[in-house]
């Protein structure tokens, strides 16, 4: 084999490796259902609520009010009653004597 030719080829690989990070943001949103109310709404709304309490104050104040005026009138008839007033003056006026003697 004279004069023949040999070729011999280099083959090259190159290998590249590309690290990839993926981070990932999770946010969760809070989705609130939100309801307008109108005045004229939330004034029918409290209608029966307000009539309610109202009636129990009303109730409640009854018996108050019963006891503060018999109270009241009572005080009044003691201080003002002519009959009241002599028997209080008789009262003092023996009570003077007994201490007096």
């Amino acid at each position: 084999m004279s004069g023949s030719t040999t070729t011999s080829a280099t083959t090259t690989t190159t290998t590249t490796t590309s690290t990839a990070t993926v981070t990932t943001a999770t946010t969760t949103q809070y989705v609130t259902e939100m309801t307008i109310i109108t005045p004229q709404d939330f004034e029918a709304a409290c209608q029966q609520p307000v009539a309610i309490v109202t009636t129990l104050g009303f109730v409640a104040m009854v018996p108050v009010h019963i006891v503060g005026l018999f109270t009241l009138l009572t005080k009044t008839n003691k201080m003002f009653n002519p009959d009241f007033m002599r028997a209080q003056l008789r009262h003092d006026r023996r009570m003077w004597r007994a201490g007096r003697g």
